[in-house]
């Protein structure tokens, strides 16, 4: 399979984006709702163990993840049928959000079900060029929310209160909303599927930067969130939204920050295309054949939005039931059974050069 190489700043981009776009919609209203001003605590911690685990990706992807020489055949069939169910369930809730943000903040008069309809077809068709198409079209599109940003930094008008931050007492609530809330976090096992190819003059620089990105700008979301509305903001859907009006009139008269719309746009469907590769990678992966999948899958997705799909208030309801534990095993729990299993297995740059080797030897 070739359609999973990434680069190392590639394979930190997608992160960042599959790690950003749905911790910055619903999840700032979900954590308050629970921990109270606390909320940005819990970004904060639950961040910092997504960057743990994100280090763990990052050395099974280097020894060319879970397709690689060095994972036993087994454990890819148990690996693809976790994936699978992970990444369903995933792609079912934080696929109702963005069907909710479209309906309600996008566009007037339309409902959740000709969004879901319109979205799978394209994240199938995004998920179906591969890992590579993807990396390339986030180190493209990454500019947009990095301007996006800086407008936001320089013209955003926030009227908040420092004090709203604190005081930080509550932990008991802290450590509530973590446990309901894990389904939400763990965003990096699609991940387990890329092959890493070093370069050989790549930006320290540029890598440190994202790696930063991907640990601390939930956080920073979630810290301004809580300094604007406090423990109101379990009264605000679409904090991302809310936080990045550029006109103060914007929630009397409903006036949308563009810029923003189209950067969580990117983050969103790189998001979701990334979920449905998994799904359509773990597939295969169970029953030993790639073609068709795809197109499978598609159907299949189509059924369940036509038959199955419900509301953001159900899915929140189902996210936060016991399921989330089946969740939170599986993904915290593969990338260290697979950083085990591949701990002996060979990096991109160690393989070329056996290659290399073999084929002297042939010649001498």
């Amino acid at each position: 399979m070739q359609d999973n190489r990434l680069y190392t700043a590639q394979f930190l981009l997608v992160a960042f984006m599959s790690t950003s776009a749905f911790k910055v919609i619903m999840l700032p209203k979900y954590l308050c709702s629970v921990a109270g001003n606390m909320a940005w605590i819990v970004m904060l911690i639950m961040s910092l163990v997504e960057l743990g685990f994100l280090t763990l990706i990052y050395r099974i992807a280097k020894c060319g993840g879970v397709c690689g020489e060095s994972c036993p055949r087994w454990l890819q069939k148990v690996v693809g049928v976790g994936v699978v169910i992970s990444s369903t369930i995933k792609f079912g809730v934080l696929g109702s959000e963005f069907c909710q943000y479209v309906s309600t903040q996008v566009f007037d008069h339309v409902t959740w079900l000709y969004v879901a309809l319109a979205t799978v077809p394209i994240v199938g068709y995004i998920a179906s060029k591969g890992l590579n198409a993807l990396g390339r079209a986030s180190q493209i599109l990454f500019w947009v929310i990095a301007l996006t940003v800086v407008f936001n930094i320089f013209f955003a008008r926030l009227e908040g209160d420092r004090y709203n931050l604190l005081p930080l007492v509550d932990w008991k609530s802290a450590a509530l909303s973590i446990d309901k809330h894990l389904v939400w976090f763990s965003d990096f096992t699609p991940l387990v599927f890329v092959s890493l190819v070093e370069q050989k003059n790549r930006n320290k620089l540029v890598i440190v930067f994202t790696i930063l990105l991907v640990a601390l700008f939930p956080t920073l979301i979630a810290v301004v969130f809580v300094y604007v509305y406090g423990n109101g903001g379990v009264w605000i859907d679409n904090a991302i939204g809310r936080l990045t009006e550029f006109h103060l009139l914007a929630t009397i008269m409903g006036k949308a920050d563009l810029l923003t719309i189209v950067s969580w746009f990117i983050m969103a469907i790189v998001k979701l295309s990334l979920i449905f590769y998994a799904i359509v990678q773990g597939t295969a992966l169970i029953i030993g054949r790639r073609k068709y999948t795809n197109i499978i899958v598609v159907v299949l997705g189509i059924v369940f939005i036509v038959f199955g799909l419900g509301s953001v208030t159900k899915y929140y309801a189902f996210a936060t039931s016991w399921i989330r534990y089946v969740v939170a095993t599986i993904e915290y729990g593969l990338p260290v059974v697979l950083a085990v299993a591949t701990k002996g297995g060979k990096s991109e740059e160690e393989r070329r050069f056996d290659s290399h080797l073999c084929h002297d030897a042939h010649r001498v």
